[in-house]
């Protein structure tokens, strides 16, 4: 607002996909197809976020006074269409989840082993034990069902061979899938015990099997 924002007190602000019908603000208001938002005073400066479809925006005073203005930005981008979820233009969607679920963490990874699973490993929490090493798998719901709840699963990993170990506690680590890595890891034993010369692979195998 400007210097004269007492004026600008007792207002609404009026959106609409079609143009206004009417002038009068009982008419808008009244109207199911007009979204409102009414304010009753206003500091310097209101910032106003809405979830709606709307071409149309009017701001008008509840009463009778002079309507004075500063600046008003106008922000928007197209409307999402359903199938923009997973394609395209991206949306937010909150997921609830259902059951047993792990701690909430920072410097976790996140790895999608197929289009609706993913499996999650380590992190860091502000308490005891600090550093986690425990793993959990999500089945996440289809675009077309994302009422349906998250199902986290906790697993128990087997020890790694020869070394007979688990992987350490960590965060802040990275994580790929690869549906070669069975073969990498035989590419990798064969390279270390010497039954496998790296540069006659390296110009046989696909960089994808074995960086």
């Amino acid at each position: 607002v400007d210097m004269f924002g007492e004026r600008l007190q007792n207002f609404y602000v009026l959106f609409s996909t079609v143009p206004f019908l009417s002038d009068q603000l009982q008419d808008l208001l009244a109207d199911p197809l007009v979204y409102k938002t009414h304010f009753m005073y206003l500091e310097e400066k209101a910032d106003l976020y809405i979830d709606q479809v709307a071409q149309y925006v009017r701001i008008q005073l509840a009463g009778t006074n002079y309507l004075s203005l500063a600046e008003v930005e106008i922000w928007g981008h197209p409307p999402v269409q359903d199938w923009q979820h997973t394609e395209g233009m991206k949306r937010w969607t909150p997921i609830r989840a259902e059951g047993d679920y792990p701690y909430g963490r920072s410097g976790h990874t996140l790895t999608m082993y197929s289009k609706l699973s993913a499996i999650l490993f380590g992190g860091f929490v502000k308490e005891d034990p600090f550093f986690l090493g425990d793993f959990w798998t999500a089945l996440l719901p289809t675009p077309e069902n994302l009422d349906q709840p998250v199902m986290w699963t906790p697993l128990e990993p087997k020890q790694q061979q020869p070394q007979q170990t688990l992987p350490l506690s960590r965060f802040g680590h990275a994580s790929q899938f690869s549906n070669v890595c069975s073969l990498g890891y035989t590419i990798e034993e064969g390279v270390l015990a010497g039954r496998i010369v790296l540069e006659t692979l390296l110009k046989s195998v696909s960089p994808s099997v074995y960086p």
